[in-house]
């Protein structure tokens, strides 16, 4: 009866903490949790992941127009206080169930500005696998507290 009361008293002291993954072709990544941007098409779903080349940022967006597009081409981010950060080109995309899923990576000093100023937008493009459809420039909106999601990332 005396270990029961001990132990009863010790389990407040036990941190439990969320794990969440996201799935990228065979490979799943951890994961901060996960936030909606809006977009007048269809919503942005957005996380920061970890990756074997560090940390990343990972978008996920439904697209039904075409068979295999993909998200690519530079990833535009607008911070709160009006700086703005660019990844370059994707490094893991993928294509499933009519959702463009790719991961970015992000600098040391990204993670850093996105820990303090929170993401406000995000610009990317959709390129479709087919060569008669041009390329769609889409813009989406949050006004969630994003740095809050990097604060034990």
């Amino acid at each position: 009866m005396k270990n029961l009361f001990l132990l009863l008293l010790l389990i407040p002291l036990i941190s439990f903490s969320q794990d969440y993954l996201v799935f990228v072709g065979d490979k799943s990544y951890t994961s901060s949790y996960g936030l909606t941007f809006d977009n007048i098409y269809d919503d942005v779903f957005v996380s920061f992941v970890k990756t074997d080349n560090g940390d990343a940022i990972y978008l996920e967006t439904n697209y039904i127009y075409d068979d295999n597009p993909k998200i690519i081409k530079p990833l535009t981010l607008y911070l709160s206080n009006g700086d703005v950060l660019i990844s370059k080109s994707a490094m893991v995309t993928d294509y499933v169930d009519k959702n463009c899923i790719s991961i970015y990576p992000l600098t040391e000093s990204d993670i850093s500005a996105l820990k303090v100023y929170d993401l406000i937008r995000i610009r990317f493009t959709i390129s479709p696998s087919s060569s008669y459809r041009d390329d769609i420039n889409r813009f989406a909106s949050s006004d969630e507290d994003t740095s809050e999601s990097l604060k034990d990332f």
